[in-house]
Parts: C-alpha cells; sequence; structure tokens
C-alpha cells in the first residue's frame, strides 16, 4: 500500500510563470498554469497540489517530485530524465507518451490517468500502484 502525500493544511495558493534551473516550489497550491515545452534542471516541487497545470513535451533533468497531489494534469510527451518521486498522486492525468528515464518511484499511485505509450527505462518502482 502506498503513502499518501504529506500536504500541509491549509496549503496557501502559489503563483509560478516558468521553469528554470533550481527552480524550488513549496507548502503551496498550483491551478491552470502551463509550462509546456519548457526545459529546466534540478527543479523541485515538495509539499505541492497541482491542478489542471500542462507540464506536456517538458524535458527536465533531476526533477524532484515529494509529497505532491497532481489532478487533471497535462503530461503528454514529457521528457525526464533521472526523476525523483517520492509520495506522489497522479489523479486524473494524461501521461501519453511521458519518457522517464532511469525514474526512481517511491509511495506513488497512479488512478484514472492515461498511460497509453508511457516508457519508464530502467525506473525502480518502490510501492507503486496503478
Amino acid at each position: 500500500m502506498t503513502q499518501p502525500p504529506k500536504l500541509p493544511k491549509p496549503l496557501p495558493g502559489g503563483k509560478l510563470d516558468q521553469l528554470t534551473d533550481r527552480t524550488e516550489v513549496a507548502g503551496c497550491s498550483l491551478a491552470g498554469g502551463n509550462f509546456s515545452e519548457q526545459t529546466a534542471s534540478d527543479v523541485l516541487f515538495e509539499q505541492v497540489l497541482l491542478r489542471r497545470i500542462n507540464f506536456s513535451q517538458t524535458q527536465l533533468n533531476r526533477l524532484r517530485l515529494a509529497d505532491l497531489r497532481a489532478e487533471a494534469c497535462e503530461f503528454a510527451g514529457a521528457v525526464w530524465g533521472t526523476p525523483r518521486l517520492r509520495r506522489v498522486e497522479f489523479i486524473g492525468c494524461r501521461l501519453l507518451g511521458v519518457q522517464w528515464t532511469d525514474a526512481q518511484l517511491d509511495d506513488v499511485f497512479l488512478k484514472e490517468c492515461i498511460l497509453d505509450g508511457a516508457v519508464w527505462v530502467r525506473a525502480v518502482c518502490k510501492s507503486v500502484r496503478f
């Protein structure tokens, strides 16, 4: 059984327009953003709720997601090199054709997601539930 994300309550709203190298987002809720086709390295999302965010065609190296819940988000065609996901939930998300190379997934839950064509090359999974 997977552990759920540890999200603080209340979770204040946040704002983020662009992903750049070493972007850190923590302790907030983001809704309706568009990061499609952006490229960055060493991005961290920790204790974050994402709603209707577009990450399609992103190229994110060494992405870190910890204690994160993504609801109705778009990840189609996202290419992530060595991502680390810990206590992450994807609910109603589109992950068509994602490529997560050398991913480490610990306590990851995917519910009502579309995963057609997803490629997780050399992924190490611990407590992952589809």
